[in-house]
């Protein structure tokens, strides 16, 4: 199994010029920056739910009851 794989960023592009960072990955340091990218990711969206809902279910509220 291949453990290391080789990551390529372009950094900067240009008409004249292309800046890569290349690194060397570990593929277990990879995936745990997917698993920690999509866990941010996931969190942020729920917060943002949990305030659109919180606000929805106010104004539901304030409009039905005064």
């Amino acid at each position: 199994m291949k453990l290391k794989r080789k990551c390529e960023c372009v950094l900067a592009k240009n008409d004249s010029y292309e800046m890569v960072l290349v690194i060397e990955c570990n593929l277990l340091v990879e995936w745990f920056l997917w698993v920690f990218a999509t866990a941010v990711t996931a969190g942020l969206f729920y917060l943002y739910a949990s305030i659109v809902q919180h606000e929805i279910t106010d104004g539901i509220i304030t409009f039905l009851f005064g």
